[in-house]
């Protein structure tokens, strides 16, 4: 029985991350159809159908799913746009998977989360840090450790983003650190600092935490920084993890884990070893969150939905574009601060 993919965008992302995933993915599993490739560039969508092997392109998302009938739609679009489109696929009956972030803001992600529950159907929220071999091997240490997370220290420096909001690539670095944390935010506090990039008004932002887990937390954000990097050191009582991620093959690439145990050096591993390529779409998620939303509808399971782990993310997100200086679990929605 064959199982049908349609992808709604075919931008840079798809073109680095996700369509050589699915080409994988068919691979792997003949069964596969790429059925359709949608994107209102005409010239993008057929580039994308060329590259990667789809049997149709189309400008027109509604005309694709009414001639394909797909078992999955991948929303692979600028956020703007993201929350109208998840939400008309789910209701027109497709699960979904959705580049991050899953809403320009908490409202608009709260409707998607809606949207699936209401049909019944999945909505998996693509933060590819998740699923990046090396932050996984980080994650299954600290699951192994009986002694708790005592801090994280995520350090995400970026060149030439010289845009006033750096948030929707920040998410990453927020969503990475909670999903290491195993906990929920409790507080966050904001430091905004304003820098000129030749000519540019860009914003350095560190964030300083507190998660529910009783962790804390530092994460800082340097979208000018002059390197390409994601550095992050975790803590517990008697062991330091430092990890180094290939993001974007950048600085650390092929990327690397080192842990510590009572300041003696322990386990070591390397992302070429871990991974078994230095190609970006594996070493950076993009497979595996493919894989891991394909393999669930597979199960027949349409329930599942990750958008809601992902609400948090959107909302100290929010705060963060907003300059704001205080997020507090539970407090009152930003727009409802703003309007007051």
């Amino acid at each position: 029985m064959s199982f049908k993919i349609c992808v709604i965008g075919c931008g840079g992302i798809v073109q680095s991350g996700h369509g050589p995933s699915y080409v994988a993915y068919k691979k792997k599993h003949p069964n596969t159809v790429l059925a359709g490739c949608c994107d209102i560039d005409k010239t993008a969508a057929q580039h994308c159908k060329n590259e990667f092997g789809f049997l149709s392109a189309y400008t027109d998302y509604h005309a694709m799913l009414n001639a394909e009938r797909p078992d999955v739609v991948c929303v692979i679009t600028p956020v703007h746009a993201t929350k109208k489109i998840a939400v008309d696929v789910l209701k027109k009956g497709y699960p979904v998977l959705l580049e991050k972030p899953p809403g320009l803001d908490a409202g608009e992600t709260r409707e998607i989360i809606q949207a699936a529950r209401e049909t019944g159907l999945s909505a998996f929220v693509a933060f590819n840090r998740r699923y990046m071999p090396l932050l996984q091997a980080l994650k299954q240490e600290l699951l192994e450790n009986p002694n708790p997370i005592t801090h994280i220290d995520y350090m995400f420096v970026r060149m030439d983003c010289d845009c006033a909001d750096f948030s929707t690539t920040a998410i990453h670095g927020i969503d990475a650190a909670k999903y290491l944390a195993g906990s929920d935010y409790n507080e966050v506090a904001f430091l905004h600092n304003q820098i000129d990039y030749f000519g540019n008004p860009c914003f350095n932002t560190t964030l300083s935490c507190k998660f529910t887990s009783g962790a804390t937390g530092t994460l800082t954000f340097l979208p000018t920084g002059g390197s390409v990097i994601e550095r992050v050191l975790v803590t517990a009582s008697d062991a330091t993890y430092f990890l180094e991620l290939p993001v974007w093959n950048g600085l650390d690439m092929p990327g690397r884990l080192v842990c510590t145990y009572f300041n003696k050096p322990g386990k070591i591993i390397s992302g070429d070893a871990l991974c078994g390529s230095r190609e970006l779409f594996i070493t950076n998620g993009f497979y595996g969150e493919n894989e891991a939303f394909f393999d669930k509808i597979k199960t027949g399971d349409f329930r599942q939905e990750t958008v809601s782990s992902g609400l948090q993310s959107v909302e100290i997100a929010e705060y963060m574009r907003a300059r704001r200086d205080l997020y507090v679990n539970g407090a009152t929605a930003l727009k409802d601060i703003e309007e007051a």
